[in-house]
């Protein structure tokens, strides 16, 4: 590719979202490793198990995200809803999304209200309340940046996924000079996502993407944001929601505190950084598959090709450096045998993004919700196995993901088969 190609595409769609995204990457890494130096293992341990909680929950949100991106693409090349004609009323979006921030935040709340101690410590009540207000601001988040995606503002998408970034590293920043501990670092990464309704005042393209509507019922828009969610869901139980799965599985001791801290921290820096970018990219794939479905089987096999490539490179790399690298980044040890053994975990994990989104693009939205949903019961089941804590994590983490990727391609081979 030549520098004026290289430069083309980097100042297009594809580099205002790896900007963003990278950045967001960045300092999630940045997080992740200030905790572990500057707070005790069993600290640590609950930060982790809040901000693996906080995730799972933005992530369950991104399926707003998703169905906004495929839903104001359609509307923006002229596509008429299939749930009837030009007299149907329209919905907001973003009215949607606050419903669906309310009934997320009411499950968090009976997760924490049942876990209390033993899943976020003796700080319990105030961590879940912040859980539950991030639930509601994370909603209104999910739907703008649909809205932006799906009109096509990705400098926009990109500067939000950057401030919010930003915004995370200066809270961790001022908070770590001032010796908090977990309780006030996890507030404080809870609420960034609030940085919306700050940005509706400062942008007109924000503002138009919160005013986004569907050509449907409210009853409508909330079926078809139910399968995304169940989708993202069950994807954000698999990439977000896996050190929780691990802390709620783990026997009584197994690995200890420092142990099992030192796991979840493995899983999620080792995977990161495969699914920050994927999953922030997962909103121009959609978007390019809803208006150029013909493109889409060979973006699939290139994208299967350079993820199985990844796999096998981290995979050496891991096991030759990675003890090395994870003590000196985090101050925590990890042999680089199992650390090795969680890479074709990551790589499965991010082909089943792909797939997923691929799916969802195409309004396929039972199929992408099967995939996710046979991968998160397989992992879940893989994990409860009776096998040393190592073994069955590496195991859950590849198995898992494969399974739905096969309920992917099964149900898109069938669908290319009627398609000729």
């Amino acid at each position: 590719m030549s520098r004026s190609s290289w430069k083309t595409v980097l100042r297009g769609p594809a580099g205002q979202v790896a900007a963003g995204s990278g950045l967001s990457a960045a300092v999630g890494f940045v997080v992740l490793i200030v905790a572990a130096r500057s707070l005790a293992p069993a600290e640590n341990t609950v930060f982790l198990t809040f901000w693996s909680m906080l995730l799972t929950g933005f992530g369950v949100l991104g399926g707003l995200s998703t169905e906004a991106i495929r839903s104001v693409s359609l509307a923006a090349r002229g596509a008429r809803s299939r749930h009837g004609g030009a007299d149907v009323r329209r919905t907001s979006l973003l009215a949607a999304g606050a419903i669906w921030g309310a009934v997320l935040g009411g499950v968090v709340a009976v997760v924490c209200l049942l876990g209390r101690e033993a899943l976020l410590g003796a700080d319990w009540p105030v961590l879940a309340a912040a859980l539950v207000v991030a639930m509601v601001l994370g909603s209104g988040w999910a739907v703008v940046v649909g809205g932006l995606g799906g009109r096509g503002r990705w400098s926009v998408f990109a500067a939000m996924t950057g401030c919010d970034a930003l915004l995370r590293l200066a809270v961790v920043a001022v908070l770590t000079s001032s010796g908090a501990g977990s309780t006030a670092m996890a507030i404080g990464v809870a609420v960034t996502p609030g940085i919306w309704v700050i940005a509706l005042s400062a942008s007109a393209s924000v503002r138009r993407a919160a005013r986004a509507e569907a050509p449907a019922r409210l009853t409508q828009v909330l079926a078809l944001d139910a399968h995304a969610i169940a989708a993202a869901a069950s994807s954000a139980v698999l990439v977000a929601g896996l050190p929780l799965l691990i802390a709620l599985t783990a026997g009584e001791g197994e690995g200890g505190v420092e142990g099992l801290g030192a796991l979840m921290l493995a899983v999620t820096l080792v995977r990161a950084p495969l699914l920050v970018p994927l999953t922030a990219f997962q909103g121009l794939i959609v978007r390019r598959a809803a208006l150029q479905p013909e493109g889409v089987e060979r973006m699939l096999a290139w994208a299967g090709a350079g993820l199985a490539a990844v796999a096998v490179l981290g995979t050496g790399a891991a096991a030759a450096w990675g003890e090395g690298v994870l003590r000196w980044v985090s101050g925590v040890g990890v042999p680089g045998l199992a650390l090795a053994t969680l890479v074709p975990g990551a790589a499965a994990l991010a082909g089943l993004t792909l797939t997923g989104a691929l799916a969802l693009a195409r309004s396929r939205h039972r199929r992408a919700t099967a995939g996710w949903l046979v991968a998160a019961v397989v992992t879940g089941g893989a994990l409860c196995l009776p096998l040393p804590l190592e073994l069955r994590v590496a195991g859950a983490t590849f198995v898992g993901p494969v399974a739905g990727i096969v309920v992917h391609q099964v149900k898109w081979i069938r669908l290319h088969s009627a398609e000729h």
